[in-house]
């Protein structure tokens, strides 16, 4: 792997470590700069405050000359970074508050200093470091820890199950969503890391994905098969993640045989056509057997709990698979295939934008099949989601701005409504936003692809041509703000990749010691990989980042529908 250098320019977001972890790991990355004033250590006391500005400064002038010299290696420690020189060991904690605090607070001083009309972009960390930091993120939290120990050698595919240290655990069920969520990352890693051996992983994975997942005898895709590929849950169907199987065949169509991406694609198209389409009340819905027949609505089904993929009785329609269709069916027209695409985006966009978006901005989840509305807590990521989605189909201008207006009140809506007190969104909340009393443990909980996928958002509707400029310049600070929660509580800068939910303060190394005496081993903590848990969302919101956005069409015409078969 090549070294990541990141611009003297760029603020790290680096999470103050224990002053042992720090001295071991040696994570301290080259130019590293810490901003601290006087003012802001006056609530610390005089002397901690001599101390700490002291060493501080101290550090940061070690890190330069460092950054002078060349990259700090694995190897340096707190000794040769000048930490126990300066006295830096015995305050690095409060420095790590302090700096900590003085970075949330960046975003709303950010925000207080742009006049909109007369800044085209905020005061915030510019396109280009963030650009890098992105790039230097997809190398460090993604192709390092996963290339080398991700792929399965030994049944084809690719290793489901890792812990927080990335070392594998658990049975090694292969989802749909996570084999092909994977392989669409790899495709897309490949388009902005050429040499890094993603097409051959691209490859890995369409493969498995036509060998083992692919139904050879009635059609369709298999939910989850084990580790050998054998169909699990009876050999269950659902239309969620075939969505995601149409797209890991279009991007991964230049790495295949010539035509053999298309044709896949096509066929995971047609099967949702056929087969999972509601022709009476529109959308993509059910829960099928191995012959392609629906199960009964309210039916048990083969699962462990009885309920559909994600947690649903048999019967219910959710906004999770319309969502990723109208992805999948946006990329068919603008590469011109697909019978009959533009006719069902076309159905499923007014339906989401006219019928199940409210004047506030508020999308529920779940639905009865002629899409009534089921009370319950709206997602917030798929709120995100969504209003990334309507804001790219291409078309018109005047259907752009209808959708882009759409967009932004998914997305408004969250920025007023389902901020988390910690920094960055809740995973659920009320349509009058986090209120007593469905705000509790799961619903609070910030799952990393809520924070990915609005960051993504955030992003794109930055750089949204039709949205005003001033408008913009409000998207583009909350991205940045949005980073800098990721950077601070969900990047793992000792184990790589990115946490499932934050971990602002680490378990103590004895508690580890103690599972590992007693044979827990690490049951019970956050994973860096599971059959729901992929670096899809990451990648594409980094890659985004690099400037290899995806462009909205607005162009007057209208693709013309292929032929029906």
């Amino acid at each position: 792997m090549k070294a990541c250098h990141l611009p003297r320019s760029t603020l790290l977001e680096q999470r103050a470590l224990t002053p042992s972890r720090r001295q071991r790991s040696g994570d301290v990355l080259p130019g590293t700069v810490i901003p601290v004033s006087r003012a802001a250590l006056t609530p610390l006391g005089p002397r901690t405050g001599f101390i700490l500005a002291h060493s501080v400064r101290q550090l940061s002038e070690n890190l330069r000359h460092a950054d002078q010299s060349g990259p700090v290696s694995a190897g340096a420690t707190g000794e040769t970074l000048g930490l126990r020189r300066t006295g830096l060991v015995s305050v690095l904690p409060a420095a790590g508050r302090l700096i900590s605090r003085l970075r949330e607070g960046a975003a709303t001083r950010a925000a207080q200093s742009f006049v909109p009309g007369r800044d085209s972009t905020p005061h915030a960390p510019g396109e280009e470091s963030l650009a890098a930091q992105a790039g230097c993120a997809l190398r460090r939290h993604v192709l390092e820890p996963l290339i080398p120990r991700v792929v399965d050698r030994e049944y084809g595919g690719f290793l489901v199950d890792f812990d927080d240290r990335w070392q594998p655990l658990g049975p090694q069920e292969k989802s749909l969503e996570h084999a092909t969520r994977t392989t669409i990352a790899f495709a897309l890693l490949d388009r902005v890391m050429q040499g890094e051996g993603c097409d051959r992983l691209a490859r890995h994975g369409c493969a498995f994905l036509q060998e083992a997942m692919w139904d050879r005898e009635h059609g369709g895709f298999f939910a989850r098969v084990d580790r050998g590929g054998r169909p699990l849950w009876d050999g269950l169907k659902h239309p969620h993640a075939v969505n995601y199987a149409a797209r890991a065949f279009q991007l991964a169509e230049r790495h295949l045989p010539a035509g053999e991406g298309e044709a896949w694609a096509n066929r995971a198209l047609a099967w949702l056509d056929e087969v999972a389409w509601d022709g009476r009340h529109g959308g993509y819905w059910g829960v099928y057997r191995r012959d392609n027949t629906r199960y009964a609505d309210g039916a048990w089904l083969p699962t462990p709990d009885g309920r559909d993929i994600f947690g649903l009785s048999s019967g219910f329609k959710e906004i999770n698979t319309q969502g990723d269709a109208i992805d999948m069916l946006t990329a068919f027209i603008e590469r011109g295939a697909g019978h009959g695409s533009a006719d069902r985006l076309e159905t499923m966009v007014d339906l989401v934008a006219d019928r199940l978006i409210d004047e506030h901005g508020v999308m529920p989840y779940a639905y009865r099949r002629d899409w009534r509305p089921v009370p319950d807590l709206l997602r917030v990521g798929y709120q995100f989601i969504m209003g990334r989605y309507l804001a790219l189909v291409p078309g018109e201008s005047h259907r752009t701005a209808r959708l882009v207006a759409r967009s932004r009140q998914l997305v408004d809506f969250c920025m007023a409504s389902a901020r988390h007190p910690g920094g960055g969104f809740c995973f659920a909340v009320t349509a009058d936003g986090r209120s007593w009393p469905a705000t509790g443990p799961s619903s609070d909980l910030r799952q990393w692809w809520v924070q990915v996928e609005a960051l993504h958002t955030f992003h794109v509707l930055a750089h949204h041509e039709s949205i005003a400029p001033d408008a913009r310049g409000q998207y583009r600070l909350e991205c940045d703000a949005q980073w800098a929660v990721l950077r601070r509580a969900f990047f793992d800068e000792r184990h790589r990749g990115l946490r499932e939910v934050p971990m602002d303060t680490p378990a103590p190394r004895w508690m580890a010691a103690l599972r590992r005496l007693t044979g827990r081993g690490t049951a019970g903590l956050p994973r860096k990989s599971h059959p729901w848990k992929d670096v899809s969302h990451e990648v594409g919101a980094f890659v985004a980042l690099l400037g290899h956005r995806e462009e909205p069409r607005v162009d007057g015409v209208r693709p013309t529908p292929s032929p029906t078969w």
